[in-house]
């Protein structure tokens, strides 16, 4: 039977979740198949990866696991990202669609657009996953779930010059995982990932840096709890270097959500500092009640509609059949393949 070739860059929580999703569709549907091949610079998330069955294999290296495939998710470390767009021109083929899930798209447009064919394309994804799972950060293989992005939404960002065909196929390959596509300008969102995403990265960073400074450090150490640890979780899953990248590569949008928090962190120093029982009730209050409403719409997820209709089946088998030839397009449309 003919498969659907996919390559899977990065099998941490995100990339180890897409196979098994994928997995679960082939399940649920007997005519999908997809042939799935992993790479991770860290061979425990790869044999995490394996042992789960989120990948049908394991190359020890990004050139062999992209060779001939016909869809790479690229879902890298941000330190990591660059450098693999700068070595894969030459072992991508032809029409091959990559679907980035790096957290910043700009720079991925420019990676492409500077290192990858015209005949290789590139559209931005970001997952907003499954609501039952936010509160689990643990970036890892043995944290993937096949129904990460159930109940969520995949958040897609061509590039303006994006061909259609590849937009529906991301689209489609979106629906597949169990997300609801929705779009989003590329700049618009690196501009709001500055604050939701960014800016608490930053902040357990520099939160650790000032206790680990105070001249009380070392009293303070045996003191810390599950709070000090989830504020600063950052340090333990993410490599400074990508932090870094993030913060330097987003520059004024970073700036100018790390103002903003200055401001908020300002009106609580005042209060505390004028001992005003009711600025800090009201600022407090404020924070607890919209907190409740945005828990409340998270998990029912009120959000905007898809800006597009969703393709058809015979929108979805011409959209294959673009990129994989008629075989393998009706393959994943359902159609019967007549050979």
């Amino acid at each position: 039977m003919s498969k659907l070739n996919v390559a899977i860059l990065g099998l941490g929580r995100v990339g180890a979740s897409i196979g098994l999703a994928l997995k679960r569709a082939m399940t649920q549907n007997p005519k999908l198949a997809f042939e799935l091949v992993g790479y991770d610079s860290q061979q425990s998330n790869e044999k995490a990866a394996q042992k789960l069955g989120a990948v049908t294999r394991i190359e020890r290296t990004p050139y062999a696991a992209v060779a001939n495939k016909d869809l790479v998710v690229v879902a890298l470390p941000y330190d990591e990202t660059r450098e693999t767009y700068k070595a894969l021109r030459e072992d991508l083929r032809d029409g091959v669609v990559l679907v980035d899930f790096s957290p910043l798209k700009q720079p991925v447009i420019g990676w492409a657009q500077q290192y990858l064919k015209p005949t290789h394309h590139v559209i931005g994804a970001a997952a907003i996953i499954n609501p039952n799972l936010m509160f689990d950060a643990q970036d890892s293989a043995e944290n993937a779930r096949e129904d990460l992005f159930d109940g969520g939404a995949v958040l897609l960002s061509p590039a303006l010059d994006s061909v259609r065909e590849a937009i529906d196929l991301a689209y489609n390959f979106s629906i597949l995982l169990g997300g609801k596509p929705r779009f989003l300008d590329p700049n618009e969102h690196d501009a709001l990932m500055a604050y939701t995403e960014h800016l608490p990265l930053l902040l357990g960073a520099t939160f650790y840096d000032t206790l680990q400074r105070h001249s009380a450090w070392e009293d303070m150490q045996a003191l810390t709890s599950a709070n000090f640890a989830a504020q600063t979780l950052t340090l333990k899953r993410d490599h400074p270097d990508a932090l870094r990248d993030l913060l330097l590569n987003n520059r004024d949008n970073a700036l100018r959500a790390l103002s903003a928090l200055i401001d908020t962190l300002q009106e609580a120093r005042a209060a505390l500092a004028a001992d005003n029982r009711d600025a800090l009730e009201a600022l407090l209050v404020r924070t607890s009640d919209d907190y409740a409403q945005w828990i409340n719409r998270r998990f029912r997820a009120e959000w905007d509609k898809p800006s597009v209709p969703m393709p058809t089946s015979a929108e979805s088998s011409g959209i294959m059949t673009f990129f994989l030839g008629s075989k393998l397009a009706n393959r994943l449309a359902g159609k019967k393949d007549e050979s």
